[in-house]
């Protein structure tokens, strides 16, 4: 979704703070392709990590930036 989004010109920013952009919207979908063929293979991947306040304020900042560019 997130790759449509940018799509469209607008920001996305995911639940740890990862501010997504054309940048490194193509390594991300590549690592989640490659995630999905070892899934279907059988194989395991590591699950998410837990939430911490470190990634709630990683998440807060880069929401506030968001809305400061917007709003400039």
């Amino acid at each position: 979704m997130a790759a449509m989004v940018l799509g469209k010109g607008a920001r996305v920013v995911n639940q740890n703070g990862l501010i997504y952009t054309d940048d490194n919207i193509d390594k991300l979908l590549l690592e989640r392709h490659i995630g999905q063929k070892v899934r279907r293979g059988g194989g395991r991947t590591k699950g998410s990590r837990g939430r911490t306040k470190e990634i709630d304020a990683r998440f807060e900042a880069a929401f506030e930036k968001l809305l400061s560019e917007v709003g400039a």
